[in-house]
């Protein structure tokens, strides 16, 4: 009876969980193919949809989760960055396309830590 109400909870939460971390999949979808300039005006709405799982998911309230889920985001900003940097660009003096992608990544970067 024990084992069989673990793995209830443990399935009731897994579907609550899928529930809500699927609304991410759209705003997630988009930063994976976004370049730096335009990730600032998709970040209001991706930190909305975190809003709404943090307020209304059971098992989304933690510290720990919220913690987790920013760290992923951070993570693929910085990933979408560096994909438009390019060092062979830099060492070769294309300065100005060079100066262009670091400007807009670190701005790209102060809105994310402004509205973090």
């Amino acid at each position: 009876v024990k084992l069989a109400k673990q793995i209830k909870d443990g399935c009731d939460m897994a579907q609550s969980n899928l529930r809500f971390l699927s609304l991410l999949k759209g705003p997630c979808t988009e930063l994976a193919s976004a370049l730096p300039k335009d990730i600032p005006g998709q970040l209001p709405h991706l930190l909305g949809v975190i809003r709404v799982i943090w307020v209304n998911s059971e098992h989304y309230k933690s510290r720990e989760r919220l913690t987790a889920l920013f760290r992923k985001v951070s993570s693929e900003i910085i990933q979408r960055c560096c994909a438009t940097i390019n060092l062979d660009d830099i060492f070769d003096g294309k300065i100005i396309r060079s100066k262009a992608a670091l400007r807009e990544s670190i701005e790209c970067c102060e809105v994310w830590k402004d509205l973090y």
